[in-house]
């Protein structure tokens, strides 16, 4: 699944795992270019509202930091975060906000970018950053006393039995993702 590909895949678990009487926490919100797609009430988090540069704002509802998520226990829904979980410098400690702060049932949405991906992005710009393949974040996800926790790809349902197959082997060989789900 290439970059621009993704957008539409998170679209679909959004709305697959949203309600509307769900609280949506986005961590590492940025422009916050899914708040249209929640059906539920969407609260964007970032560490900065700053924007990434002229004409690129972020639209943050509450900074704040994932390690110490400004919400009561149980209070969250659904959590979700795209191209954000590896930059968090204590992702362990994210982990254990996210469940403190998800009500029992409550999910967590991952999608990030795989240790291939997350690799090419050091050696291009010199950064040491955490970089991990599906199946870690997934142990990740499970380690932190997550349950239900699988990994996603796009499922017959959702695209043509050939394009289904193409994603998966693509995934596989040449992916650029990381993307698991979890309940708590």
């Amino acid at each position: 699944m290439a970059a621009n590909d993704v957008d539409g895949f998170v679209r679909i678990f959004l709305r697959r795992y949203g309600r509307e009487q769900d609280r949506v926490l986005d961590v590492g919100c940025g422009p916050a270019p899914y708040r249209e797609w929640v059906v539920g009430k969407y609260i964007g988090l970032d560490v900065t509202d700053l924007p990434y540069k002229t004409g690129l704002p972020r639209r943050v509802d509450i900074v704040g930091s994932a390690t110490t998520l400004p919400f009561a226990a149980g209070s969250i829904d659904l959590i979700v975060s795209k191209s954000a979980f590896y930059l968090i410098p204590n992702p362990e400690a994210a982990l254990m906000e996210f469940l403190r702060v998800l009500r029992t049932g409550g999910r967590v949405l991952l999608f990030d970018y795989n240790r291939r991906t997350q690799t090419r992005m050091m050696a291009a710009d010199g950064s040491k950053l955490p970089c991990w393949t599906q199946w870690e974040l997934k142990a990740k996800l499970q380690n932190a006393g997550f349950r239900d926790c699988e990994l996603l790809l796009p499922t017959p349902q959702d695209v043509s039995c050939l394009e289904y197959w193409l994603r998966l082997v693509h995934q596989e060989l040449f992916g650029t993702w990381a993307i698991v789900t979890a309940v708590k």
